[in-house]
């Protein structure tokens, strides 16, 4: 009857309700959710819950999870995959019916990716925010390579020629195909832009000096992308501390977006992934799967929206 099932009038349902309410009934979940096999319950883990992209992901997809019925467990795997392993086994030992999983190892290599195979194996619903790793899973991703390319084409048709970018980690999947968006740009549309192309990689104790060095001499880049909007940030002020003024001397783009790249002074031109997007059809996957675990996996890459801002103009007469 609590339960809403046919074959009751509605008038007997509402007096059993109000006897409910009365005596302060309410329904036993742990057994409901015994006989339906089914706790309503995702795991959501993350390489690292110091990336506040990871932390946005996590308020949009439990929003949408909560309008379904769902919960959600959290877990941070600290860039370790041990760890994450760990953190797997605990969510399906607390009986989480999918698994949504930034991978701490985002990139090509199906080393990092093999004990989502095992969960493949046993039929355990999951689905990968990020590359799939050579694998047939389930994941959703945003598009770099394209992206970086709008950004890379977005500096030629400014005029620019000495481009530097900032920032590629080795190993890290999203870096390196931003930078391959790039470099893919520059080889088709301006060659010789390509054979000059500088970078500044590795974290920042290394890029720093280093790409302020680069203004030193004649031939600085006129512009320069950055691999995310950390980067972007960092650099303002050692550019500013050597006399570089941005767009003046130099111009920026980057990846992401946050409230401070419209409020800093130039504002920063930047490409931005839809994680609203991303969030809605990692989630609407991973049901699907827990509804048929036999479907073909399937993969999506979400593309991302070019803003411009003041952080990019053209190149002076005397630059060129």
């Amino acid at each position: 009857v609590l339960n809403n099932k046919p074959g009751v009038s509605e008038k007997r349902r509402a007096d059993i309700k109000k006897l409910a309410e009365q005596f302060g009934y309410s329904p036993n979940i742990l057994a409901r959710n015994l006989v339906m096999k089914k706790q309503h319950m995702l795991g959501y883990i993350v390489s690292s819950l110091s990336n506040p992209a990871y932390i946005d992901f996590f308020h949009r997809i439990e929003s949408s999870c909560r309008a379904q019925g769902y919960q959600v467990l959290i877990a941070d795997s600290e860039e370790n995959v041990k760890l994450e392993k760990q953190h797997i086994k605990a969510m399906l030992e607390h009986r989480a019916d999918g698994l949504l999983i930034f991978p701490v190892a985002d990139d090509h290599s199906s080393a990092g990716h093999r004990h989502f195979l095992d969960l493949q194996l046993r039929k355990v619903p999951f689905v990968l925010l990020g590359e799939s790793g050579g694998y047939n899973f389930d994941y959703v991703t945003s598009e770099e390579i394209e992206s970086s390319g709008v950004l890379a084409r977005h500096l030629l048709e400014l005029g620019h020629r000495r481009i530097g970018v900032v920032g590629v980690l080795p190993g890290n999947r999203c870096t390196e195909q931003r930078l391959e968006g790039v470099t893919r740009v520059l080889e088709r549309e301006s060659p010789e832009a390509a054979k000059i192309l500088r970078r500044a990689d590795g974290e920042k104790e290394d890029w720093i000096p280093e790409v302020c060095s680069w203004f030193k001499y004649p031939d600085a880049p006129t512009a320069l992308i950055t691999m995310n909007n950390g980067v972007a940030l960092r650099l303002y002020r050692p550019l500013e501390e050597v006399g570089i003024e941005i767009p003046r001397d130099v111009s920026m783009v980057s990846f992401e977006d946050d409230f401070w790249t419209e409020l800093i002074r130039p504002s920063l031109t930047t490409s931005v992934p839809n994680n609203a997007e991303v969030a809605r059809l990692a989630f609407e996957t991973l049901r699907e799967r827990i509804k048929d675990p036999e479907a073909p996996p399937i993969g999506h890459h979400i593309p991302q929206t070019f803003i411009r801002r003041e952080s990019s103009g053209p190149p002076r007469p005397e630059q060129k």
